[in-house]
């Protein structure tokens, strides 16, 4: 049985400083736009909690998250914050999800790239349906545009999956994958569209 303490140092692994590529579809067929920046990871409350803070250079997005494992519900919680999102805090679950990775990513990186988690909007469901166990479901409506997207990709990515934005938002999801100790790729998913893609590289390697 996987203990609370070894949930908890799954996240640590990411703990240090990383220099961030961070791609952005504004479409399905759209070249993605590219972004640099930094992100440093630590812990807090004795390993309790990690926080990662991430500034982009050649872009005005800075962000923040708050992470833990909430051992009752056998599940990972995020508070995130950032300077683009009109939301103010976006509430997050995690899973411990070990699969192999996603296919563009095997493809890119070899057998090596391991899926690790995958997070999505409280309330929300792996359809997309809300799961009506979490109180703070409340707060997320079914127009809200995800944490870290702007409203721009969600509307051409509904355009191009020939579904309405309101009903698209609550499919966001972000799967972190493990490429090796010092490369972790996050992506960013609508639906079945890739959107936006943070590979972290730790400083020095």
């Amino acid at each position: 049985m996987t203990t609370q303490a070894e949930m908890l140092m799954a996240l640590h692994e990411f703990v240090g400083e990383w220099d961030v590529t961070q791609k952005i579809w504004s479409g399905p067929n759209a070249t993605p736009s590219i972004n640099r920046g930094k992100t440093k990871c630590t812990t807090l409350l004795g390993g309790a909690a990690t926080l990662m803070i991430t500034e982009m250079e050649t872009s005005n997005f800075k962000g923040v998250a708050l992470m833990t494992y909430n051992p009752k519900l056998g599940r990972y919680d995020m508070a995130f914050i950032d300077c683009i999102s009109d939301e103010g805090i976006a509430l997050m679950q995690g899973e411990h999800k070990p699969a192999a990775a996603a296919d563009h990513l095997r493809a890119e990186f070899g057998k090596m790239a391991t899926q690790a988690r995958e997070w999505r909007m409280v309330g929300v469901g792996e359809g997309g349906e809300a799961d009506g166990v979490d109180a703070l479901a409340a707060n997320v409506t079914s127009n809200a545009v995800p944490a870290c997207l702007s409203g721009s990709v969600v509307k051409e990515t509904a355009l191009a999956e020939n579904v309405s934005a309101d009903d698209l938002a609550p499919t966001f999801r972000m799967v972190e994958n493990k490429i090796s100790d010092d490369h972790w790729v996050l992506d960013f998913f609508l639906g079945g569209t890739l959107v936006q893609q943070n590979s972290f590289v730790r400083a020095g390697h």
